[in-house]
């Protein structure tokens, strides 16, 4: 049994921004926290943007906002006793500060595996090691299953080569891509969410959640995939 902390980075938004935040709980890191715990690890989560949904905090130089808490913040609540750190970034537009972020908790917990996913980390993996030297390993595509297997190579010190759905890079420094790992067909032998360790009563008390002003609402993904095919994604 390991004990992870998961990561959401804050949102970014720009200056003069006619919708202020928007946010919703993670469903995504939600479902990597029931996934982690099923295979009997001991999960705590950092929600940067749910911790402080009200503050928006200028990165200087630029013309953006962070929405939630910042780098430091981040780092100093991650547990000191973590032994694995998860983080996801979905957007292009917010690796601008995720790759901060990832490079400020390296620092602070440098002996600490940092694994990263998302639809960026998904879309351009060796990017990604080449501007946040922190990472140990990316998790492509669906994590729900890769993770689990990752981290039980990570604990037991095994080659990361026969883990589908990965990227690292290996000893000589050359960057390594593994086999692509099939979706989950069988959509019903996923793990629930895992909200225990959100602030969710921060999101539903100020009424946040896909533009719902009624009720308190929750995301719920009744299948898997997207429909659409845009091309940057």
């Amino acid at each position: 049994m390991a004990k992870i902390t998961l990561v959401r980075p804050p949102q970014l938004i720009s200056e003069g921004n006619l919708m202020p935040s928007q946010g919703t709980p993670h469903i995504g890191i939600a479902y990597l926290s029931g996934s982690l715990k099923k295979a009997g690890h001991y999960v705590s989560v950092v929600d940067a943007l749910g911790e402080d949904l009200d503050r928006f905090t200028k990165i200087n130089g630029t013309n953006l906002l962070i929405n939630g808490l910042t780098a430091s913040e981040i780092v100093n609540k991650i547990p000191k006793e973590a032994e694995i750190i998860g983080i996801t970034c979905m957007f292009s537009s917010e690796w601008l500060y995720t790759k901060k972020i990832i490079n400020e908790i390296h620092k602070a917990f440098p002996n600490k595996p940092i694994i990263a996913g998302g639809e960026q980390i998904t879309a351009d993996p060796e990017y990604s090691f080449e501007t946040a030297k922190g990472i140990t390993a990316c998790v492509l595509g669906e994590g729900d299953e890769t993770i689990v297997d990752l981290v039980d190579a990570i604990l037991k010190d095994r080659s990361l080569n026969n883990i589908k759905g990965i990227a690292f890079i290996d000893d000589s420094g050359k960057f390594v891509k593994t086999d692509a790992r099939p979706r989950i067909g069988s959509v019903d032998e996923i793990s629930w969410p895992d909200w225990e360790n959100y602030p969710l009563e921060n999101y539903l008390s100020k009424g946040f959640g896909f533009n719902m002003t009624r009720g308190r609402p929750m995301p719920m993904l009744a299948s898997r995939g997207c429909p659409f095919q845009c091309t940057f994604c």
